[in-house]
């Protein structure tokens, strides 16, 4: 069984989908938003009374993007996942790609740099089916034209007739 971990990603969102590459399924886990509470921006601000406003900026950016490398690290710790794609805007992709470690970038098989947060779970993975076709499993023209609620029963169906002419 192969699965996926998929993480589409901006500087202040982050979605984790989880890929079947045996079934094609593909469904949301979680999201995680960028702590930008006052907070955090306040001691920033604290520490670094004189510095530049990009600074405090690229410290919230490069925070988020460790945050998001933990829970990858925790979930491959899991074994959650086979391997991982990150699609993320593309300033913020070499950000989350510096702070990913060695393990975890191990198992990186796609990175692309697109800002796909702003889709639904449907719109990317048809944006994903068009960027790295050769990932994806063909479902055949009969699944095209079927909703995604009939799906488990039509896979049902063909392994029950799979096994009834044998």
């Amino acid at each position: 069984m192969k699965i996926v971990c998929i993480v589409v990603a901006s500087h202040s969102l982050a979605r984790f989908l989880r890929y079947d590459a045996e079934t094609g399924e593909m469904f949301p886990l979680f999201t995680m938003h960028r702590p930008d509470g006052d907070e955090h921006d306040r001691r920033a601000h604290d520490r670094a009374r004189f510095a530049p406003r990009d600074d405090d900026r690229r410290h919230l950016h490069d925070s988020f993007a460790r945050d998001i490398a933990l829970s990858l690290r925790l979930r491959l710790s899991a074994g959650a996942y086979d391997s991982l794609w990150v699609v993320a805007s593309d300033r913020f992709l070499g950000e989350l790609e510096t702070a990913l470690g060695d393990p975890t970038t191990a198992r990186l098989g796609h990175a692309i740099a697109k800002d796909m947060t702003h889709l639904s779970v449907e719109q990317i993975e048809q944006r994903l089916h068009e960027l790295i076709p050769s990932a994806f499993p063909d479902k055949g023209p009969e699944l095209t034209s079927i909703k995604a609620d009939a799906l488990p029963l039509l896979r049902l169906s063909k392994r029950l007739a799979g096994r009834v002419g044998k």
